[in-house]
């Protein structure tokens, strides 16, 4: 049964969110904002010690609505290049920062730099924002974090969109404060020192390097190598396109981004290995303590990715309140967490990462034991593969709305796959995590990479083999925010229709 009054922060999240969707399809309301906010304090303030909950929950939703709209308008400006007092088609060179690690890509390596002073012709100015440069790979100098660069030449625009319909990848960037590219050869780029700008993310991207090397010495550089790189460190770059598509078709793309599956499978394993530690007097302090240190040190070995980093706050929250002994709902822990990251990064609600393990995730916590309830399999196999049956149909059908809507097709045989996907893709991740805790003891290390191997050739197996079958996708699919606007409406629909039995949802 849903009873909303348990997850406040899901309202909370819904009017903060309305406030940045709100200024997204208006900018000029963070004008408006100022007044709605001044009004809904006083009319707060005035309602204070009256009883009038209706009139007290509009007002606050306005309040918080109107200061998300403006947080959001002042992020923007931080970001917008028309406020970096600089005119980039007067560059003629500029330094700048290497921010981040270096993605391979078929004919080039992809990194972001962050502007730091500019050169035109009126001399050196300073400078603000972030470029993304591409360089051949013969270039002879391997890029580290925190390099200062002296680069010749000035960067362009990144193009919009050439096609109808097509990702737009300009907008996707430019919420990220990026809003400029350029293609680097070996003489327009002089190396001035390095100094990392970030002692931790160093630290983050030293543990990265290291975990990589060591999954290279296990693995090889093969197709079993870059999926569990991609799984485990969120890189994607050495991939193989078309096993990649396989993955799609088979409806377990998401096994291949670091996100709060992988999170949440780490938690559990970790539960239950060290759930003994929760007895005697301050066992349930130092399990929480061991937890924290380690989901935070896989944070750190990823090199602080977007969705680890959701994730493991979203885990510490829900750690944090049992050790204190407070009693929480893990989707008012969810949402609480993604008010957070709202709070700090507004343009993540419209990173289709960030909507898609939102969606999920909330979807397994609020629908999949109702589901799995409505059968009973008495045989304890049969039990488990329905369990994990419930799981991937719940993810699947919250979730194929925006699958369309980003990715123009749909699995099919999604049901068949996943319940042979999600314990495979579990077992590689606890090796994957497990081989740098083994990696002092060379058998033990030699043993857990050879499973590893296994574990992961055999999944490539059950993807290829689910992509053969007989329409595996349908594509392309296509539909505007409208319409993925009334297909969302109409899951709530059925929602609750399925839970209030009321033909009114109908």
């Amino acid at each position: 049964m849903l009873r909303w009054n348990s997850y406040p922060f899901f309202r909370y999240l819904v009017a903060y969110a309305v406030g940045i969707i709100a200024w997204y399809l208006k900018p000029e309301l963070y004008l408006h904002a100022f007044i709605c906010l001044s009004v809904s304090l006083i009319a707060l303030l005035l309602l204070f010690q009256t009883r009038q909950f209706l009139l007290i929950g509009v007002f606050g939703f306005l309040s918080l609505s109107s200061v998300s709209c403006l947080l959001t308008h002042y992020k923007n400006l931080s970001f917008s290049p028309h406020h970096r007092g600089l005119e980039l088609k007067a560059v003629t060179g500029y330094v700048a920062v290497v921010e981040g690690q270096e993605e391979f890509r078929k004919k080039t390596i992809r990194l972001e730099l962050e502007l730091n002073r500019a050169r035109t012709r009126e001399g050196w100015k300073p400078a603000s924002g972030r470029v993304i440069v591409y360089m051949d790979h013969t270039f002879p100098q391997k890029p580290r974090y925190g390099d200062r660069w002296l680069v010749r030449g000035a960067p362009r625009e990144i193009d919009p969109p050439l096609n109808p319909g097509e990702f737009n990848y300009k907008r996707f960037l430019a919420f990220r404060g990026i809003f400029h590219q350029q293609y680097l050869q070996p003489f327009e780029v002089r190396v001035l020192g390095n100094q990392p700008p970030s002692a931790l993310t160093a630290l983050a991207y030293r543990a990265y390097a290291w975990a990589d090397s060591l999954l290279t010495v296990h693995l090889g550089h093969g197709d079993e190598f870059a999926f569990v790189k991609a799984m485990v460190l969120g890189l994607r770059d050495r991939i193989d396109p078309e096993l990649q598509q396989a993955y799609s078709a088979a409806g377990a793309v998401h096994v291949l981004s670091v996100s709060g599956l992988h999170v949440g499978i780490l938690y559990l394993a970790l539960a239950f290995v060290l759930g003994f530690l929760r007895k005697g007097r301050f066992g349930k302090g130092v399990f929480t303590v061991l937890m924290l240190s380690i989901l935070w040190f896989y944070a750190l070995m990823t090199g602080f990715s977007a969705p680890v980093l959701r994730s493991a706050l979203m885990f510490s929250m829900v750690l944090t309140g049992q050790a204190l002994g407070r009693s929480h709902h893990p989707f008012n822990t969810l949402c609480a967490a993604a008010f957070l990251i709202l709070l700090f990064d507004p343009f993540a609600l419209f990173s289709a990462g960030f909507q898609l393990s939102f969606m999920a995730v909330g979807g397994m916590v609020l629908f999949q034991n109702d589901l799995y309830r409505l059968f009973t399999v008495r045989n304890r196999a049969g039990d488990w593969l329905w369990n994990l049956t419930a799981t991937a149909l719940v993810t699947q059908c919250l979730t194929f709305p925006l699958v369309i809507y980003y990715f123009h097709q749909f699995p099919l045989w999604f049901w068949l796959a996943n319940p042979v996907i999600i314990p495979l893709s579990s077992l590689v991740l606890v090796l994957a995590i497990g081989l740098p805790v083994v990696s002092w003891v060379p058998f033990l290390a030699e043993g857990v990479g050879k499973l590893l191997f296994g574990a992961m050739w055999l999944l490539n197996q059950v993807v290829r083999w689910t992509e053969m079958l007989p329409g595996s996708v349908l594509k392309p699919l296509v539909i505007t925010p409208f319409e993925l606007g009334i297909l969302i409406g109409l899951m709530i629909s059925a929602v609750f229709l399925g839970y209030r039995r009321s033909q009114a949802w109908a």
